[in-house]
């Protein structure tokens, strides 16, 4: 499910402090963002969806490829995108077992504020089967 809404600092009211939600979760001065399991897919689809707060962010975006569930010896290839105010600002591609790329990758990004903040996954696989989770961490100042 992807991920909107947001806030500054503190634990902004309505926030859900742990696991997957609609907002930026907001934990003291710490913020999380989890996409939960998502399906693969063969276009492009919005796998986080958050705005910042009045505060500026130095966090992680944190991406696992697709591993085929009932064999984790399969995996797909995925690429993410990560837009801020609708403008692309990296692009990172990933794979399971099948080719020799990384199957995970972090990326620290400084987010500012009052910013739309949108990361969208493409897969080469449109199956259930094969789930891709994304992450964002960091702390708010």
């Amino acid at each position: 499910m992807p991920l909107v809404g947001g806030g500054g600092a503190g634990n902004t009211a309505g926030s859900n402090p742990s696991g997957t939600g609609t907002s930026l979760n907001h934990i003291g001065d710490h913020v999380t963002a989890s996409s939960g399991q998502l399906p693969g897919v063969n276009s492009y689809t919005t796998g986080l969806l958050f705005n910042t707060g009045s505060n500026y962010i130095v966090g992680e975006f944190q991406f696992d490829a697709s591993t085929r569930i009932s064999n984790t010896a399969n995996g797909d290839r995925l690429v993410f995108k990560i837009f801020i105010n609708d403008e692309a600002v990296s692009i990172v591609k990933l794979d399971g077992e099948t080719m020799d790329m990384p199957a995970t990758a972090q990326i620290p990004m400084l987010l500012a504020p009052f910013s739309k903040v949108e990361v969208q996954y493409h897969g080469t696989v449109n199956d259930v089967d094969y789930p891709t989770f994304l992450r964002f961490t960091g702390r708010v100042y």
